[in-house]
């Protein structure tokens, strides 16, 4: 399980456990309401933390992340990890790979693949895509090992302070060195 601790400083004296885990830690109020719900997972002073009190300076908070799963069936299927750390995995993804399981790719996904990954670390955490590609599209694929680390992704991609940038490999004669392509993309017509 992975945790982290905060020691109050003057500034935030009075403020409530609550009010320090939702703007100093962006956690989720689902998050949030779990931790509260759960014994143990948010200690003041190394004691269980009894309602959200107001915290006075030199208290240490410390926040424990319930520990999550996912169940894939695991499978050894290659895939180069690019970074890893206790709360993001980032993988190059190659085409032909679909990243979860669906009614007509049941098996030998990504997340079959992770799972594998997973049980040969001796790692444990509920697989969270940050970002999917298509089956047919190599790249990176950014995998949160906890909600928290989800959770600040997806404010930041909302905030946009987030990138995507995408390469296409096209076929033919193209007399600019770049451009911008502004159009929907299509199905395959059946015919």
């Amino acid at each position: 399980m992975s945790s982290f601790e905060k020691t109050i400083l003057k500034d935030d004296e009075g403020r409530t456990v609550k009010d320090i885990l939702k703007k100093e830690f962006s956690l989720s109020k689902r998050l949030r309401a779990k931790l509260k719900n759960e014994e143990s997972l948010v200690l003041v002073n190394g004691k269980q933390a009894q309602g959200w009190f107001p915290l006075s300076e030199g208290d240490v908070i410390t926040v424990t992340f319930p520990e999550e799963h996912s169940s894939f069936l695991p499978q050894n299927i290659p895939f180069t990890i690019i970074y890893e750390d206790s709360d993001l995995l980032c993988i190059d993804k190659p085409a032909g790979l679909v990243c979860h399981p669906t009614k007509g790719h049941p098996l030998g996904t990504l997340s079959n693949g992770i799972q594998h990954y997973m049980e040969q670390s001796c790692q444990n955490f509920k697989i969270r895509f940050i970002n999917r590609l298509d089956m047919d599209t190599s790249g990176l694929v950014l995998v949160s090992k906890n909600s928290h680390a989800q959770y600040a992704f997806t404010k930041a991609s909302e905030q946009g302070k987030t990138i995507k940038k995408y390469i296409a490999l096209v076929n033919g004669i193209i007399i600019e060195d770049e451009g911008i392509i502004d159009l929907p993309i299509g199905q395959d017509d059946p015919s």
